[in-house]
């Protein structure tokens, strides 16, 4: 039976959706005893995880994930991660962690007694769940609700910043959708879990196949007359041209490539890249964006 030392209640899973997953083959009875015991709530002294009703997301991993077929998801974080159950077609299937903030997506083994037993350990959650800024942005925004979370503002693979002064709080499902509206889904891809993974805190490697790697943009200058700037994705080595837009729900950068020619004559005078600037903005330089934009794509401003 999962215990937990901390544990703030707020509704019970439906027994229809109880009913309903039960009898699915091979569905966890660890994740069913789990609600069935504690139902809906907040974990641990923080409440950094949550034990959600599936109800509440089902519906969206379709619109926000490839690959996902047969997926539950049955906990999160405060910091807008989910963790979800999927078939295989091995043994016992497979939980993935979802990192949607920094584009990684975990295998973990579905060893559930470790993986409940460390959800209120410090180590664990400041590590391998990366709680990160939670904290000072509760002090700051207060605690997230159930179906809330953090999130960068703008979102880190669209240039934002990770620290606790650029978080914002609001709806997760909200968030994941602008997020999915800029920058396309995820994957969530089915395979085995990771060879030599016997324990749920020994988090597997990144799934390579269409999960989004994180990227680092670095500003070297800015242009506040003309609003661009110019820098490089520390991660690849790529110098780029970027610029904000908007498309009315978030404000984001835009980044283009550069050639190492490009990049020191627009630093040597900045004035040389209004044209190619203009040509970007206007939409005649998308084979350069680093980042393809979704299918809500803001407008320069």
């Amino acid at each position: 039976m999962v215990e937990f030392a901390r544990f703030e209640p707020v509704a019970p899973v439906p027994d229809q959706t109880l009913e309903s997953l039960a009898a699915w083959p091979g569905f966890p009875v660890e994740i069913l005893d789990l609600w069935r015991t504690w139902g809906t709530g907040f974990v641990g002294e923080d409440g950094y995880v949550r034990v959600i009703d599936p109800a509440h997301y089902i519906g969206y991993l379709s619109e926000w994930f490839t690959d996902t077929e047969g997926a539950v998801p049955f906990l999160a974080t405060g910091m807008g991660d989910l963790f979800v159950w999927q078939p295989t077609g091995e043994p016992g299937g497979v939980i993935r962690h979802v990192m949607y903030r920094v584009g990684d997506i975990r295998n973990i083994a579905p060893q559930f007694e470790s993986l409940f037993s460390f959800l209120e350990n410090d180590q664990y959650l400041d590590t391998w769940l990366q709680r990160g800024d939670y904290g000072q942005a509760v002090a700051r925004l207060g605690r997230p609700d159930l179906y809330e979370a953090f999130f960068y503002a703008p979102f880190l693979p669209l240039g934002g910043t990770a620290d606790a002064a650029h978080l914002d709080r609001g709806d997760l499902a909200v968030s994941l959708s602008v997020f999915t509206q800029m920058l396309g889904k995820a994957s969530i891809v089915p395979g085995r879990p990771p060879a030599g993974e016997p324990a749920a805190h020994e988090a597997g490697p990144s799934e390579s196949a269409g999960a989004r790697q994180s990227m680092n943009f670095e500003d070297r200058y800015v242009s506040r007359e003309h609003r661009f700037s110019l820098g490089e994705e520390t991660v690849s080595g790529t110098y780029f041209l970027s610029f904000p837009v908007s498309n009315g729900l978030v404000d984001y950068e835009e980044y283009y490539a550069l050639d190492d020619e490009e990049y020191e004559l627009f630093r040597a005078d900045p004035e040389s890249a209004l044209p190619l600037l203009e040509r970007c903005r206007k939409h005649e330089q998308d084979d350069r964006l680093i980042q393809k934009p979704g299918s809500n794509r803001g407008t320069p401003i």
